[in-house]
């Protein structure tokens, strides 16, 4: 079965953070060309009006190899309902700005930035999903983000 949503962005919002840094530190010009792509498509996805989560994805890849978790959320029904809705694009587009920061910190170098700002990006989705959680449901795993080490760094 595996975790609820907040669980899984627990998980991933550590990792996912470090391999920002390291990315800041390691990436070759062509691992920087691919990212500005998978950036700009999603800019122009947004621009469009089109939600298409293969983007997103395609941005999470390049960065982490995160296909496990990618399985896990797309099966999950809360996210599945956040994206039926298509009238606020607006934490969409905040999305977008965290990730163009990420590809920024990674093409400059920046390794704590590119901490930072793929930390700040899980959090917006978590701030999003939190919205749209049934916090007395069960399964709720919302309490999984209780503090946050970079508060400290």
């Amino acid at each position: 079965m595996g975790g609820g949503v907040f669980e899984l962005l627990q998980a991933r919002q550590p990792m996912e953070s470090e391999i920002a840094s390291f990315a800041a530190l390691r990436a070759n010009r062509n691992d920087i060309l691919e990212l500005r792509k998978a950036i700009e498509l999603e800019r122009e996805q947004l621009s469009s009006g089109i939600i298409a989560d293969d983007t997103d994805e395609h941005s999470h890849y390049l960065v982490a190899i995160m296909q496990e978790s990618w399985k896990l959320r797309n099966r999950d029904g809360m996210w599945l309902n956040q994206h039926r809705d298509t009238s606020d694009f607006s934490a969409r587009w905040k999305w977008y700005e965290d990730r163009l920061r990420i590809v920024q910190a990674i093409q400059r170098r920046v390794a704590r930035g590119a901490k930072r700002a793929m930390w700040q990006n899980i959090k917006n989705v978590k701030n999003k999903m939190l919205k749209l959680a049934d916090i007395t449901a069960v399964d709720f795993d919302g309490h999984m983000f209780s503090s946050s080490p970079l508060e400290n760094d």
